[in-house]
């Protein structure tokens, strides 16, 4: 297995140079916080990197371009015969399908050449294919991965179960970067739960070769005021979470903590007969 976690500042300068050119060509810039933390992680050894960021915090334009600077100017190591792809997992099929669409955009305005579908994007003059994947288990593997891309982990849902598949779909991914040594993962999210593997992974904080960022989407995003941010979600609880990137406390995915401690109050034996308690865990 290749040794990983090599510092980057060359790849870092580069993926700079891009975002300038995308701001010449009317693309919004990178802000200075992602700026900051993206330097940091590039010129470090660490090769995880998971970040908590407040809903319309720029992650989605910022890992696109990522994406392409890491096929373009990666210096991946691909055998003959093989294809480095970078994988952009979503939660559902509609956002996978506007990491494409943003990409398309951006190898547009670079005059890159390339071939697509609606789900896949390959560079003409390397073996380099963008990728977009639904959260699923079964997926995720197959393939020979140069940078991995895990979009609002905390809001992954199986069809099926109705329960956040994070924890396998990234055991099942990780492998997919084990003969690429400069290959990075990054998984990031707005907070949801206390419940979730994104959760976990912030949690644990700077520690080996993952390093952890975080930012409200004012200070990821500064064309979103906070005061803007309170207009966009007037409940107190679900604006603290999207767009301050508190996570709650996942006493119930299905009711908010209040109610639930409102319910857990005695009630009074001798009108209402013996307290029995019902969960629905299906949320």
């Amino acid at each position: 297995m290749a040794k990983h976690g090599q510092p980057r500042p060359e790849f870092f300068k580069r993926l700079m140079a891009l975002d300038k050119v995308l701001r010449k060509k009317g693309f919004p810039a990178m802000s200075p916080w992602w700026e900051r933390v993206l330097e940091e992680f590039y010129c470090d050894e660490a090769m995880d990197l998971v970040l908590r960021v407040g809903r319309r915090g720029g992650k989605s334009s910022t890992f696109c371009r990522v994406a392409v600077a890491e096929g373009i100017y990666g210096e991946h190591v691909i055998t003959p015969g093989d294809i480095g792809v970078i994988p952009l997992v979503s939660v559902d099929r509609r956002e996978s399908t506007g990491r494409i669409r943003n990409i398309r955009a951006i190898l547009d305005a670079i005059n890159m050449d390339y071939r697509d579908t609606r789900d896949e994007i390959e560079l003409k003059h390397k073996p380099v294919l963008f990728k977009t994947f639904t959260a699923t288990i079964a997926g995720v593997s197959g393939f020979t991965a140069i940078c991995i891309l895990l979009d609002e982990v905390s809001k992954w849902k199986d069809s099926d179960t109705g329960v956040n598949p994070a924890g396998e779909v990234i055991s099942s991914i990780k492998p997919t970067i084990a003969t690429q040594p400069l290959a990075r993962v990054f998984m990031c999210s707005s907070p949801w739960s206390t419940l979730d593997a994104h959760y976990d992974a912030f949690e644990r904080g700077n520690i080996g070769t993952q390093r952890v960022a975080y930012a409200p989407t004012w200070e990821a995003n500064p064309s979103l005021t906070e005061e803007a941010t309170h207009s966009l979600e007037r409940d107190e609880r679900k604006w603290l979470r999207e767009y301050k990137g508190i996570p709650q406390a996942a006493i119930s995915n299905a009711f908010d903590p209040e109610v639930i401690d409102d319910s857990m109050r005695s009630p009074v034996a001798a009108e209402y007969g013996q307290p029995v308690l019902v969960i629905d865990p299906s949320s």
